[in-house]
């Protein structure tokens, strides 16, 4: 639809403009200065989006509906920031990244390349998200973490400290990866589990897709403490998916204690 009124106009301050609102909205007031922008393709006329302080959003950077830019942030290159995403303080969304939904990214947090940030995730500290990676739900990602690849975080998952998540790794539920954790492959790392050190996951060299973690086994979707696959019987095996299951128990299940990887 056609702009009824423009909601801000551009003072020119050196090579980018100054945007001044032209009407009230949101928490904004007529005639109040906000951030920089290139050019009126950089922040939409609609919505309640603003950009704030001496946040930047120049290139091809798109932010509209109710997306707000905050601090020093600074949006470019191809980026999107939309709904009602927030970016603030130090961090930086570029590429053809695209943070939308409720999603918040804070402090130095880097999110670039293709990644999408959405949902009511959060990105901050000195996190990274970029390659194809997509961090959604209520999923934090912190510290030094970086998630790439075509890695999903998602639900309550948190991933801090040094962690790396990456290629076609998924993790969900309540999981916590952290410390000098690498999770990669086609890992899944689902429930309450914790990751502090590189999973351990066999890629497709069985039938199953495997994800070893700090305390659990997850084997196709059956996932148990090592404790308990130690323990379980033949016919415990037989009733999860028949005769390949324990033929395949039968192979793997030695491997792993020679390995060491039930304790």
């Amino acid at each position: 639809g056609e702009v009824k009124m423009k909601k801000y106009e551009l003072i020119e301050e050196g090579n980018l403009f100054r945007i001044r609102a032209l009407k009230d909205f949101s928490d904004v007031r007529k005639g109040d200065l906000g951030g920089l922008v290139e050019g009126a393709h950089n922040l939409s006329h609609i919505g309640d989006c603003w950009i704030y302080n001496n946040a930047e959003v120049s290139g091809n950077a798109r932010v509209y509906d109710n997306a707000k830019i905050r601090d020093n942030a600074k949006i470019f290159e191809n980026a999107g920031v939309y709904n009602n995403a927030k970016i603030f303080e130090n961090a930086e969304v570029f590429g053809y990244a695209k943070v939308y939904g409720h999603a918040k990214v804070f402090g130095y947090a880097r999110v670039y390349e293709n990644a999408s940030v959405f949902g009511r995730a959060r990105v901050f500290e000195k996190a990274k998200v970029f390659g194809y990676a997509k961090v959604f739900g209520d999923a934090s990602v912190s510290e030094n973490a970086e998630v790439f690849g075509f890695a999903q975080v998602g639900e309550n998952a948190i991933i801090f400290g040094n962690a790396q998540v990456y290629e076609n790794a998924v993790i969900v539920g309540n999981a916590k990866v952290y410390e000098n954790a690498k999770v990669y492959g086609y890992a899944q790392v689902y429930k309450n589990v914790k990751v502090t050190k590189t999973v351990i996951t066999f890629g497709n060299a069985f039938k199953y897709f495997i994800t070893i973690t700090d305390d659990h086994i997850r084997i196709s979707c059956q996932q148990y403490l090592k404790a308990e696959w130690k323990n379980f019987s033949d016919r415990e095996i037989l009733e999860m998916d028949g005769k390949e299951a324990l033929e395949f128990w039968r192979v793997f299940k030695p491997m792993v204690e020679k390995m060491n990887l039930f304790n």
